[in-house]
């Protein structure tokens, strides 16, 4: 997770993780509200059905940034 100014503040996972469901808990206490970032990665490593792939059918790495609202 990323502070608005690009500060990495917490880690929540980084691990590769078995293609499913997963569950984090997330302790937030320690942080002021106001807005963040998290970025979710998926390796081209991953299962098949939930990597994009190009025109020749290779595995693309895919990572989406999303912003959060922490309000207290």
């Amino acid at each position: 997770m990323y502070d608005i100014l690009g500060r990495e503040v917490r880690t929540l996972v980084n691990e590769n993780l078995q293609a499913g469901s997963d569950e984090v808990t997330f302790d937030a206490s320690a942080l002021s509200s106001g807005m963040y970032f998290y970025r979710l990665s998926v390796s081209p490593s991953a299962t098949r059905d939930l990597v994009p792939t190009s025109r020749g059918g290779q595995a693309k790495e895919f990572t989406q940034t999303k912003r959060m609202l922490l309000i207290r």
